[in-house]
């Protein structure tokens, strides 16, 4: 495997989302949610925080308010992401360059992992973005307004969590690129993907004995529900990691498969 061709490809796909707005504006649209939904759960802790004070409401810690705000940003990803994958081989076909890549020296795994590399660059920036939003937790406990900071542990391991999490949905959103020539049937098959291992966990529920079992070790939501409390399992990082791989694995195929019919 080359690294120079794979190196080539990322930097091209990742200054190829700043040259058209879509970039600017789902990362603006992902910070403008994020914006609004931690000064909502903000608002909701400093009201808690003063009814307890009088015994008029059970208190709430800030990583209580930190383990909703990151459930959301995982919801958040699962939407978005799908617009970050949708061209990343559609447009090769809209430009009539699919069958260049396919003829030329660049081998497939080269291909699909420096596409998979710019997409998750993507990803890695916007989590970089929300970083502001337990520096300022730490700020504000700092000045006394609250009953102490966030567990930084749990924090990390929440990025952390939140990475394996959006990695999994580039790598279905890239698997359904490499299957269709159509922007708007990538989004709609990654969103359909996406969601419904999100349900896996829900589905589970009116589930019994092995199948049980078994939706709820496919489910994304469970899987990253560890990660949100501060435990990182070994079991979780396999699952994230082998959900990823066989779905580069299937965009793989796909390819070859697409150069072999080329």
């Amino acid at each position: 495997m080359n690294m120079r061709n794979i190196l080539t490809i990322w930097k091209r796909e990742f200054k190829a989302y700043f040259y058209t707005p879509l970039a600017w504006v789902f990362i603006g649209i992902f910070t403008l949610l994020m914006g609004l939904m931690f000064w909502s759960f903000l608002s909701t802790y400093m009201e808690y925080t003063m009814r307890s004070q009088f015994g008029m409401a059970p208190s709430v810690t800030i990583d209580r308010l930190a383990e909703a705000f990151y459930a959301n940003m995982h919801v958040i990803f699962m939407f978005i992401l799908p617009f970050f994958t949708m061209r990343l081989f559609t447009e090769e076909s809209r430009q009539n360059t699919m069958a260049l890549l396919m003829t030329s020296p660049v081998r497939m795994w080269e291909l699909t992992i420096a596409k998979f590399k710019a997409a998750a660059s993507i990803l890695v920036l916007k989590l970089l973005v929300s970083l502001i939003f337990p520096i300022f937790l730490i700020l504000y406990s700092a000045k006394g307004a609250g009953a102490g900071g966030p567990d930084m542990g749990i924090v990390g391991s929440t990025y952390l969590g939140l990475l394996f999490a959006g990695l999994t949905y580039i790598a279905f959103g890239m698997f359904w690129s490499s299957i269709t020539e159509s922007q708007l049937v990538a989004v709609v098959l990654s969103f359909a993907t996406n969601f419904s291992f999100w349900l896996l966990g829900m589905w589970s529920q009116g589930a019994s004995g092995w199948l049980q079992a078994v939706l709820k070790q496919l489910a994304i939501n469970d899987q990253f529900q560890s990660f949100a409390k501060g435990t990182i399992e070994l079991s979780s990082v396999v699952y994230f990691v082998s959900i990823i791989f066989f779905a580069l694995f299937l965009t793989h195929r796909s390819l070859e498969s697409r150069a072999w019919r080329s």
